[in-house]
């Protein structure tokens, strides 16, 4: 009797601790898998990871998951040159507070002395591997990550079945080629196009879109990482256009789609040459500026790049 209890109690144990390949069973919550990727990316780049494999970038609730994490981390980033590592701590929404990319609350909290910084850049959170502190630093950095994941266990449950009509709507997607992006909405894309900044616009309108207009921190940040790409130089005709435009020699600031212009983000001493450089563009060369910037120039300049924004 007691060796078949011992072998049902095993049984329901292994189940209980099954994760997906290259997962490890969460410490607190067997119900979810942390999954430790080497790869060193930037912030976004690794959400969108985490999502493709069903999660989010990992959330912390307690300290003893935090310290679990962070000492996994130390061994399994161990070939690492950073000495820390994303996770899902973020202040995209509603800056300065802080929130998870998985949209669990924010009820524990164990920031290194200083952090967060709360200045601009300083948007997305880190854990550091020795000791489990966090940080605030820049999303543009490319640093090993941690998503939570679903146990098979937890994908593999029985639904029961009631008799209740439930009306459901169709999950919004985006046409081939198009990233959509939960939190606005809408959907995104890249042209890779020698165009002038009215030709990218036309362009755009063909796939019933727009250039891309930003309404906030959040946004930019997306599409500055969806938009990045390796360039040597600084040359800004590489960078990409944007829906940004003036008529009235820099006064007002408009976007294509018609939306409020609510927000910018300005590279230091633009926009400049009132009445030239009536065209504006998202700089993303890292080693030249912040990417993510704004620039104007001028509207008849051959730009490689743009970037359009649609409904799905």
């Amino acid at each position: 009797m007691f060796c078949a209890l011992f072998l049902v109690f095993y049984f329901v144990i292994s189940i209980a601790a099954k994760c997906p390949s290259g997962s490890i069973q969460s410490y607190s919550d067997k119900t979810l898998c942390l999954n430790f990727q080497s790869n060193k990316t930037y912030y976004l780049d690794a959400e969108q990871v985490c999502k493709d494999l069903g999660g989010h970038l990992t959330s912390v609730h307690k300290p003893v998951d935090n310290m679990f994490l962070s000492q996994q981390a130390l061994v399994r980033f161990n070939k690492s040159t950073d000495d820390d590592f994303w996770f899902g701590a973020n202040d995209f929404i509603s800056p300065p507070n802080w929130s998870w990319m998985d949209g669990t609350p924010f009820n524990y909290k164990y920031w290194d002395k200083g952090q967060p910084q709360n200045v601009s850049g300083s948007d997305c959170g880190a854990v550091i591997m020795q000791g489990g502190k966090w940080r605030a630093v820049d999303c543009f950095l490319q640093k090993p990550y941690v998503c939570t994941v679903a146990s098979l266990d937890a994908l593999t449950t029985t639904t029961v079945v009631t008799t209740s009509k439930i009306t459901t709507s169709k999950p919004k997607s985006c046409p081939d080629s198009w990233t959509f992006y939960e939190t606005t909405g809408f959907c995104y894309k890249v042209f890779i196009e020698t165009l002038t900044w009215l030709e990218a616009e036309d362009r755009c309108k063909v796939d019933g879109a727009h250039l891309a207009s930003i309404h906030n921190n959040n946004e930019n940040n997306f599409v500055a990482q969806l938009a990045t790409f390796h360039q040597s130089d600084c040359d800004y005709t590489k960078d990409p256009s944007i829906g940004l435009y003036t008529e009235d020699e820099n006064k007002q600031w408009k976007w294509t789609d018609g939306t409020p212009f609510d927000y910018n983000n300005w590279l230091s001493g633009q926009p400049d040459n009132p009445g030239k450089h009536n065209c504006g563009q998202m700089l993303i060369a890292s080693q030249c500026w912040t990417p993510g910037q704004f620039n104007n120039f001028p509207c008849n300049t051959l730009m490689a790049r743009f970037i359009c924004k649609r409904s799905p």
